[in-house]
């Protein structure tokens, strides 16, 4: 099977979208227990909840180049990142409990599961193109 490079290049850049909404999530939490005085727990709701945020618009904008504003996209995103989120818990299970593998390598293969799963639902299932149109780009011509 032949990769486009399309799906290549947005791999790439769902990777570093990966990166940039871990560290959104991540500096809101530690912000907000250590400057703010929030109980970690609150901190951690929001710190995911605003890596998530961060994780939509630009997976919508950057990775997928999705510029029409559909109301579903929200849901089809957030249930992507549930059913990935399963299956990435599935597998940590499966490969610790099961078939006795470590749980710093299970919890290593279960996030490749989670990426892999959630870039395929979300090229295929949020951010598709309308059949036989391309969104406009309102960031500028690809």
């Amino acid at each position: 099977m032949k990769l486009e490079k399309e799906t290549i290049l947005q791999f790439g850049k769902f990777l570093l979208v990966g990166v940039a909404n871990t560290a959104v999530g991540l500096g809101s939490i530690l912000i907000l227990i250590n400057l703010l005085g929030f109980q970690y727990q609150i901190a951690n709701i929001i710190g995911y909840a605003l890596g998530l945020t961060c994780s939509f618009f630009l997976n919508k904008f950057f990775t997928f180049r999705s510029a029409f504003f559909r109301p579903a996209e929200i849901v089809k995103f957030l249930a992507a990142f549930a059913i990935s989120y399963a299956l990435q818990l599935l597998t940590l299970t499966l490969s610790h409990e099961v078939i006795k593998i470590g749980s710093n390598l299970s919890t290593l293969i279960g996030m490749a599961v989670y990426t892999m799963v959630n870039f395929l639902l979300n090229k295929f299932f949020t951010f598709i193109k309308t059949a036989g149109k391309r969104p406009h780009n309102i960031a500028g011509p690809p």
